[in-house]
């Protein structure tokens, strides 16, 4: 008579253990670099609150004006925690007398600061005698601070790090 031997249908105990393991290293590894990317997403929005202001102060270069008046309808009303903010992450957005741009964050972004200076030639930050006689902006440069609840590595890549934070 022969014995018929019964074949192994299913995943054992330990096949199980090992693919729930390997999920759980891949996850911890994941975790992180999702968090940056949300976190890189988030600093974004400072960046796009700036580019009312750069559309503005690049037009009053060219015509021969000044920039005064290209925050408006960018600021944040009142002051301290009485002020209302532009966005989550954007607590206010400043143009100087000289078109230099100062982005300051808030909530998750309370430790970043952007700030986009125009230049009329290379190495040259704009001044007010730019803007009297009108010119073409030759680049933005971007310089940004991060404090202790923020990290240089939130801010653009096209950013320069002023103060690096943890």
């Amino acid at each position: 008579m022969k014995t018929m031997t019964q074949k192994q249908q299913g995943f054992t105990l330990i096949e199980l253990m090992i693919v729930v393991a390997i999920i759980g290293i891949l996850a911890a590894v994941a975790l992180p670099a999702y968090q940056d990317y949300t976190a890189r997403a988030k600093a974004s929005e400072l960046m796009l609150a700036a580019s009312t202001a750069r559309t503005c102060i690049s037009e009053k270069a060219q015509i021969g004006k000044s920039p005064d008046d290209c925050d408006a309808g960018t600021l944040s009303t009142g002051t301290g925690d009485t002020a209302t903010s532009l966005t989550k992450y954007v607590k206010q957005v400043s143009v100087s007398a000289v078109g230099v741009i100062t982005v300051i964050g808030q909530g998750d972004m309370k430790d970043l600061t952007i700030t986009l200076t125009p230049q009329s030639a290379s190495s040259t930050p704009a001044d007010a005698d730019d803007f009297a006689k009108g010119f073409t902006i030759f680049e933005w440069v971007c310089t940004g601070t991060a404090g202790t609840d923020a990290k240089a590595s939130w801010l653009p890549s096209s950013c320069t790090v002023a103060t690096t934070g943890t």
